[in-house]
Order: C-alpha cells, then sequence, then structure tokens
C-alpha cells in the first residue's frame, strides 16, 4: 500500500473494458509516480513481532522507495479434524521486500519497475502419523515493468511481467523420503491501446490488447515406498498461449438525463497447446443511468462473462493444490439494477443483482490423498440485494452501514450446494476532525456455507496529525480477539472436515512521514 497513489474499485461485470478477467469486478490500483519533490516514510510494530518500514523519494522526475517487513511464525493456521489422519499446519516466518522505481523524462511517458520478494512457507504436523509431517519453504519473486504514455485521449501501456517461484518440500517425518523442489517461471508480455473521440453526438472509446502468457515448470514427485525405496522423478512442462482482443464502447445522454453506454469485446485465446481449444469470445454489456432528479438516480448493467482458466488452474500441482488441464473456460451473465440517492447528510446505494454462471472453477477436495483439485462447476449462481448507507450525524461524526443478502449455490452432478454466505452485514462509526481520525467497522457473515459458524470480525483504525509532516498511527483487526473461521468446510458428515482459522486480535502502531521539499 505504500507505493499506491490510489485504488479504484468497479463493481460488476467489466468484460468488455478490461478483458476476460472482469467477471465479477474490477480493482484498478495506480500506483506512485513522479510529483512535487518529497520525502516519506512509516514504521510499525505490532502483534506476533511484526514490523514493517518503508522509504521514499519524489521529485518531478523520479519517485523511488523501497519497503520491508516481518513477523513470527503463526501456529494452527490450518486444523484438519479427519478422525484416521487429522493434521495442523503453521505458517513460517515470512518476509517481503518490495521496491518502486518511477520515471518520467516528459510528461505523456512514464517507465515503472516494481519488485517484490517473498519468503515464507508451512509446516503440516500430522498428530496420529508423525511419520507424515513435512514442511514446504516457499520463495517467490515478482517484477512488473511498463511503458505508459498517456496524452489527451491516447494510452498506450506496454507491460512485461516476470515471476518466480521456489517450493523445497522437506518429509523430516520419514527419514527413507527424500526431499524435492519444484520450480514455476511464468512471463507476460503485451501492448494495450485505447483512443475516445466524440462524433454524432456519442463519445467512443476503442482500442484492444495483445498479451503473450508464457509459464515454464520443473516438478519433482516422489514415488516408491519406505519398504521398496524412493526415487525423485522430474517432469519439465512448458505452457504458453496468446490472449488478443479489441473492443469498442459508445456512450451517448439524451436531454442531460439519461446516460446510455453500450460496449462489446472480442476477446481471443490461442492456444499453443496440443489438443487445446482456441476461442474468439464476444462479451456485450449494456449499462444505463438515469437521473430522475438532483437526489436520485437509477442505474442498470447487463453484461456477458467470460475467463479462461489460468495456467496454475491447469497445470499446478502443490502439496495441497492440484490443477486440470481439461477444464473448460468460465461462461456467465450478470444483471443488475440499482437506485442511488442523497439527501442532505444522507446518501446510499440499493441494488438488485443476479450472476449465473456455467462451468465456473473451484477446488474440490479429494480426500484419498488430501488435496484440492480444479474442477468446472455444472452451474453457479447468486442473487439478492446489496446496499451502502452514509449518514453524516455530525461535520466531524459519519455512520455507514453496508452489506448484502443473496442466495449464492453451485450444482454438479444435479447435486446443489450453498456456496457462499447468505448474509454480509458491515457496520461503520468514522470520526474525522482534520487531525484526529477514528473509525470502529466490523465485517459480519451470516448463514455461512459448508457449515461454517458464523463470522463477526471487529477492526479498529486511528491516526493522529502530531505535525503537518508526521503522523502516529493504530490499527487493531479482530478487537475482541475471537476465534473465527475464515474458510473451510464443516459440514456434517462431511469426511474431512476443517477451518482456515484467523490468527486473532492483531496490533500495529507506528509512525508515517511525508515531508514536503518545496
Amino acid at each position: 500500500a505504500v507505493f499506491l497513489e490510489r485504488i479504484e474499485v468497479v463493481k460488476g461485470s467489466n468484460s468488455t473494458l478490461y478483458g476476460s478477467r472482469a467477471m465479477t469486478g474490477v480493482i484498478n490500483m495506480r500506483t506512485r509516480r513522479p510529483g512535487d519533490a518529497a520525502v516519506g516514510g512509516q514504521l510499525t510494530g505490532g502483534s506476533h513481532s511484526y514490523m514493517d518500514g518503508s522509504a521514499w523519494y519524489r521529485n518531478n522526475m523520479v519517485f523511488a522507495g523501497v519497503y520491508y517487513s516481518q513477523q513470527d511464525e503463526l501456529e494452527d493456521v490450518k486444523k484438519n479434524y479427519r478422525a484416521s489422519s487429522p493434521y495442523c499446519t503453521d505458517l513460517f516466518k515470512p518476509k517481503k521486500f518490495s521496491g518502486l522505481i518511477s520515471f518520467q523524462p516528459w510528461e505523456p511517458l512514464v517507465f515503472n519497475y516494481m519488485f517484490n520478494r517473498t519468503e515464507t512457507g508451512y509446516r503440516a504436523n500430522y498428530l496420529k502419523k508423525p511419520t507424515s509431517t513435512y514442511k514446504v519453504d516457499e520463495e517467490i519473486y515478482h517484477h512488473y515493468m511498463s511503458a505508459i504514455y498517456e496524452k489527451d485521449r491516447l494510452k498506450a501501456t506496454l507491460f512485461f511481467n516476470y515471476n518466480y517461484m521456489t517450493l523445497e518440500y522437506d518429509y523430516y517425518g520419514n527419514a527413507k523420503k527424500p526431499g524435492k523442489e519444484n520450480k514455476k517461471t511464468s512471463y507476460t508480455t503485451g501492448l494495450d491501446l485505447q483512443h475516445s473521440t466524440f462524433a454524432l453526438g456519442t463519445m467512443f472509446l476503442y482500442g484492444g490488447t495483445w498479451a503473450y502468457e508464457k509459464q515454464d515448470e520443473t516438478r519433482q514427485d516422489v514415488k516408491g515406498s519406505s519398504s521398496k525405496g524412493y526415487y525423485v522423478q522430474t517432469t519439465d512442462l512448458d505452457h504458453e498461449r496468446h490472449l488478443p482482443s479489441v473492443f469498442l464502447q459508445a456512450e451517448k445522454t439524451f436531454a442531460e438525463k439519461l446516460i446510455l453506454t453500450l460496449g462489446i469485446r472480442g476477446q481471443g485465446v490461442l492456444q499453443n497447446e496440443a489438443d487445446s481449444d482456441n476461442y474468439f469470445e464476444p462479451v456485450p454489456q449494456f449499462q444505463a443511468v438515469y437521473r430522475v432528479n438532483t437526489n436520485n438516480s437509477i442505474y442498470g448493467n447487463v453484461g456477458r462473462a467470460f475467463r479462461v482458466p489460468t495456467f496454475n488452474q491447469l497445470y499446478a500441482e502443490t502439496a495441497t493444490f492440484v490443477g486440470s488441464a481439461d477444464l473448460e473456460p468460465e461462461y456467465g451473465w450478470t444483471y443488475e439494477l440499482g437506485w442511488k440517492f442523497q439527501y442532505g447528510r444522507v446518501s446510499g446505494t440499493l441494488a438488485a443483482f443476479m450472476m449465473d454462471y456455467t462451468d465456473k472453477i473451484r477446488y474440490v477436495l479429494d480426500t484419498t490423498d488430501d488435496r484440492y483439485y480444479a474442477r468446472n462447476m455444472d452451474k453457479y449462481q447468486t442473487s439478492g440485494v446489496e446496499w451502502n448507507f452514509a449518514f453524516q450525524v455530525h461535520d466531524y461524526v459519519k455512520l455507514s452501514f453496508g452489506g448484502y443478502g443473496a442466495d449464492p449455490w453451485e450444482e454438479e452432478d444435479d447435486e446443489r450446494t450453498q456456496a457462499g454466505p447468505k448474509w454480509q452485514a458491515v457496520p461503520g462509526i468514522y470520526f474525522d476532525n482534520g487531525k484526529l481520525k477514528l473509525g470502529l467497522n466490523a465485517t459480519i457473515l451470516m448463514e455461512r456455507e459448508r457449515g461454517l459458524d458464523d463470522y463477526v470480525n471487529v477492526h479498529l483504525t486511528g491516526s493522529y496529525q502530531l505535525t503537518n509532516w508526521m503522523k502516529l498511527k493504530l490499527k487493531v483487526d479482530n478487537l475482541f480477539d475471537e476465534d473465527l473461521a475464515v474458510y473451510g468446510n464443516m459440514t456434517p458428515g462431511y469426511s474431512s472436515p476443517y477451518e482456515v482459522l484467523d490468527p486473532g486480535m492483531w496490533i500495529y502502531a507506528g509512525l508515517e512521514f511525508d515531508i514536503s521539499l518545496l
């Protein structure tokens, strides 16, 4: 977050503008760029020996920053209650280092490079079968590079992403079983072009994207048995594909009250794999906004969604997850009808929605080897009502209440199961007088899927502006230190029930600096 200038959240299907990954929404993250001369940073510490620190410098041509964080080991982040072989999982002490350089030789053109390095891992402790205990050390590198030209109505982005991951397995619970190492390298490169023009009283936005994806993997598998002996089998897996697309969107305003937007993207997938299908899918979308009066607006959105499986979903194999080369793309439609209003100090949004997908991808546990396998569901659907209200009680105090009520379900082999929580509520109260900021909010999940208990996680945030360049910050997650299951499957009668657990109350506090050099 220290390198982010702003985060934009766009809900609903946006495949027309953003491609096949935007089935249910888009999160746009814009990194910091050159600007007025300044320096800054932060230093924070907290529970579980957590600490992070950052420093950055900026002028009209360059932004440069570094970030580092680490914490202690977390025990029992996952618990599996299978009767024959229960186990718990500990998360190793994670360390993360990041750096960002942004260079602007002249105003329309910016070059960006960001680097992330993470060291972590986990240990699976089998309570009844110590010989099955093992650990995995994980090291991940990410490199992101881009050149962005943005002037008037033209935006061109040339990008290259490189990721490297290595997993080292140590079966120290079984002295005879050798360790193994898996390595994976992936690349994504391409060009994105967007241009807009105004003609016939209509704003046209058009462009296209070409992306090339490649993943090389060296996978080791331990074969054999303790009685007959073990050996390590090595397999090299290389995959690549091209993702071309073009789009056109037209937006027209009628009588300064009605805005209609119609768009379509042609999304292509050109496979280099033998016996793999190519795709070229039309992805249309229609939006309408009607301004009833100065206080009320009504809007609607209908869009088709299409998403191809990632390389990890297709081919990855770890101690926990296994991909499937037979996966089909996800298809679907999203529908939304909503109302926005503002009356004085009260504002809000109320919307009805439905998402209807086929071949949605999810991971399903196979109890024979206790791993999750990627599969296409026959059908997935969720429909309901979403809301977000705010009430400015005082110049300094605001109340908010967001959430949804829905009926999410998925179906496979004519068996329908609940796919997510039926209710979410996010109430909050915030104080801000310009110097002191305090926030208290909660995330509440009710009638959860797969037998999980209801979830109430209370968060506290605060900051105090000590000087015009130094701020004291505080954050508390899980304020009441509740035992919370973030994910899992506790369905009665399920053969391998498990829970992924929240680590409990976590307190962070520190200082943030932002000093102008002008």
